[in-house]
């Protein structure tokens, strides 16, 4: 019986140390700053897949309990830091630095929609470090956003919102 209980235990440390990782950033406490999100081609499909991408960004942070900086404080930011975003290269980090510091935000997201899926990068203020550094994703623009922030949003419960 001994033997049975201490192999139970050794099973529930093993499974523990398997689990999620522990989660880096306090939902509750974090503000995240959504810059818009950019298309690397033009058209109406082009347009209603950078506006899922958007949606589908927007529904990962806040089904999580994150503080999402609303979108005119964060255009009103670009604007007066005099930043224009294209999809041919992300924000430099100082530059999402800036747009963090303006909006009182600790994560900064830019996202690139591709001709077969998504491109995101989140930037932490504090640490001054990609925690999502430019992982792209195939598919829908939704699939592939969620896909694309699935390990970094790993340790954190969906809500449905």
């Amino acid at each position: 019986m001994r033997l049975f209980l201490l192999t139970v235990m050794c099973l529930m440390l093993a499974v523990g140390a398997c689990a999620a990782p522990t989660a880096p950033y306090v939902p509750q406490e974090t503000r995240v700053a959504l810059l818009p999100v950019v298309g690397s081609t033009s058209g109406n499909l082009a347009d209603e897949a950078v506006s899922s991408a958007r949606v589908s960004l927007g529904r990962q942070f806040v089904g999580r309990g994150f503080k999402v900086v609303p979108a005119p404080a964060v255009m009103a930011a670009l604007d007066s830091l005099k930043m224009t975003l294209t999809p041919q290269a992300p924000p430099t980090p100082e530059a999402l630095t800036k747009i963090g510091a303006a909006v009182n935000a600790r994560l900064v997201v830019f996202a690139v929609v591709t001709p077969t899926g998504v491109k995101v990068w989140v930037w932490d203020t504090k640490t001054r470090a990609f925690v999502v550094d430019g992982i792209g994703s195939v598919g829908t623009p939704q699939a592939a956003v969620k896909a694309a922030l699935a390990e970094f949003l790993r340790p954190y419960d969906a809500y449905d919102c």
